[in-house]
């Protein structure tokens, strides 16, 4: 096929830092950031990514860590190419983190955003937000049919650019989601997968 492999350029960088209790099992946090590059380059290089969040892995020594690295590449098409890199954190629990943890995930990926130009925080309307929720929920935990998800609760902190929105199915699976986890940037994601019962504060971490 003509031109499949004239890799395009790299626009943007999904990151995924999941920590879960056991290999296989639902992750109880998720942490998602969208990093657009200024002046996309086809040479992408995932090391200074890893070398940023490392820290994280280093940081919990009881933890096992697995990285994915991916790359969508679209032939034909106008948009830029994607790539994606997922930290797995492998612990011995099954409970949300404390804030301690949650502060050092803040700044790793602050730093990332940072050095890649951070965006300005945009606001998101009501709707918008969650909607949001939703389809960030759906990418961590495909299983969780994200379009049956009932909203329990939702804050919005304009002050800080942030949404606090509950979500829930069936009584038996609850989601906190924070949009904006990282200054107000809603390309910046915090999920907490909560046993249905357990309520978690999550604005203003």
């Amino acid at each position: 096929m003509p031109g499949i492999l004239n890799l395009g350029h790299v626009g943007v960088v999904g990151l995924r830092l999941a920590y879960v209790p056991a290999l296989g099992a639902p992750a109880h946090d998720v942490f998602l950031c969208d990093v657009h590059l200024e002046g996309p380059s086809e040479s992408f290089d995932e090391r200074p990514y890893l070398e940023a969040l490392a820290p994280l892995a280093r940081g919990a020594a009881p933890f096992q860590a697995v990285v994915h690295v991916s790359r969508t590449h679209h032939v034909g098409l106008p948009p830029a190419d994607e790539a994606e890199i997922a930290l797995i954190l492998v612990g011995g629990t099954d409970h949300t983190l404390g804030t301690a943890v949650v502060d050092d995930v803040r700044s790793a990926l602050r730093g990332i955003l940072d050095a890649s130009g951070n965006p300005p925080a945009v606001a998101l309307g009501r709707d918008e937000a969650i909607a949001e929720a939703r389809r960030r929920v759906a990418v961590s935990y495909p299983d969780a049919d994200a379009e049956r998800l009932i909203v329990t609760d939702e804050e919005c902190v304009p002050s800080a650019g942030t949404w606090s929105i509950g979500l829930s199915l069936d009584s038996a699976v609850r989601f906190e989601v924070l949009l904006g986890f990282v200054d107000g940037i809603p390309d910046s994601t915090h999920i907490r997968h909560l046993p249905f019962g357990e309520i978690v504060d999550s604005v203003g971490e």
